[in-house]
């Protein structure tokens, strides 16, 4: 029984990997054609600049368009539903060594699911930027509220927590970025 005990990164590993497969493979095609294939008509038809915010308009649909397709739409449907309405119980159990090597992994990957939507939303709306994490909430708790109709995965104000921080860190990432490409930028005109 000792050997069969998985380390975190042996846990992250399956877990990406069990939740790859749980997409059929044509929508990962279809995903990237649909982006690649946008993205160049975007800069054909309107120009580089505009263009990139419409690839990033694209991108943030797809994006979000698999991630309710991995958190809710093929994802292995339950008896009854699940719910854990108790905020910050993954805290109160991995803090005292509860299911540890399940529940840190759980909250990373809640949190690195997000920050990709986080920057795709600055890159698609930003000069709204105060609606971006609203947005990403909202994400958050359609795909909750639809895996406790539909019977799919335990429904958990956690994970919205870890959602939404995943958005702000998209956020906060794309900002920093914003701002050291504008600090560099006089200095390569000159």
């Amino acid at each position: 029984m000792t050997g069969s005990k998985l380390t975190t990164w042996e846990f992250f590993r399956d877990f990406i990997v069990d939740n790859i497969h749980v997409i059929p493979p044509w929508m990962y095609w279809a995903a990237a054609l649909t982006f690649v294939g946008g993205s160049v008509l975007f800069w054909t038809i309107v120009g580089k600049t505009k263009g990139v915010v419409y690839a990033a308009r694209l991108f943030s649909l797809l994006y979000i368009v698999l991630l309710f397709s991995t958190t809710v739409i093929f994802r292995e449907t339950h008896l009854e539903p699940e719910c854990k309405f108790q905020p910050f119980w993954h805290y109160r159990d991995i803090r005292q060594g509860i299911n540890v090597e399940v529940l840190l992994p759980d909250v990373v990957l809640n949190v690195l699911v997000f920050i990709p939507v986080g920057l795709a939303l600055c890159l698609s709306f930003n000069k709204h930027r105060w609606l971006i994490p609203l947005i990403g909430f909202c994400i958050s708790v359609a795909i909750e509220l639809l895996q406790y109709y539909f019977l799919k995965g335990c429904t958990d104000v956690d994970d919205v927590i870890h959602n939404t921080l995943g958005c702000l860190l998209g956020c906060g990432i794309y900002w920093a970025m914003a701002a050291l490409c504008r600090k560099c930028a006089p200095k390569s005109a000159k």
